[in-house]
């Protein structure tokens, strides 16, 4: 990624048309409180109820499949608690609700990470990319990126499972092959 930062800016990529970030707002999240019109709270609370829970089984879901790579047990209800917590979090900091991620938990894996440091030193990187680094982010081609998410999600696919899953049940093959088709288009 840094190297094609560096070419992308001494090439000047993005006058070539190359699709690069763009300009990205520097420091920190501000905390507050928000305070939207309680009409406007009652008329979302149901569709967030809904994304919410869709979030967490995606969550959960992902998180037993790798748990299961290593014989470990995920508790349904400690997840429960820190997704809502960060939920909490991206509130009250007018962040982006947050959500499992299939292809950053392939990262995390493919990286050897074992437990929640690597949240941790994530979290440290973008504070420190968001305090000093946005303008030579803003040269990363969208490209770059994008191979960066394919070559994680290649990591997600286990051929042995799909042709298990296959001789089981044509019809759960299908049901999950379009979730993860959607989830793809999702992401892109």
């Amino acid at each position: 990624m840094v190297a094609s930062i560096l070419v992308s800016w001494a090439a000047d990529l993005e006058a070539d048309g190359v699709a690069v970030i763009g300009s990205i707002p520097a420091g920190l999240p501000s905390i507050s409180i928000p305070k939207p019109p309680l009409g406007d709270v009652a008329d979302l609370v149901p569709a967030a109820i809904g994304i919410f829970l869709v979030s967490f089984a995606d969550g959960i879901l992902t998180a037993r499949s790798f748990a299961g790579k290593r014989n470990q047990h995920i508790r349904a209800n400690q997840e429960l608690l820190a997704f809502s917590g960060m939920s909490a979090a991206a509130g009250i900091s007018q962040g982006f609700p947050l959500g499992a991620s299939g292809s950053r938990t392939a990262v995390n894996d493919q990286m050897g990470a074992r437990t929640q440091i690597a949240g941790l030193v994530a979290a440290g990187a973008v504070a420190l990319v968001l305090l000093f680094f946005t303008g030579p982010m803003s040269y990363l081609p969208k490209a770059v990126l994008g191979a960066v998410i394919v070559s994680a999600a290649i990591g997600l696919v286990d051929p042995g499972a799909w042709r298990a899953l296959r001789r089981v049940s044509r019809f759960e093959l299908a049901a999950r092959a379009r979730r993860a088709s959607s989830e793809a288009r999702r992401r892109w």
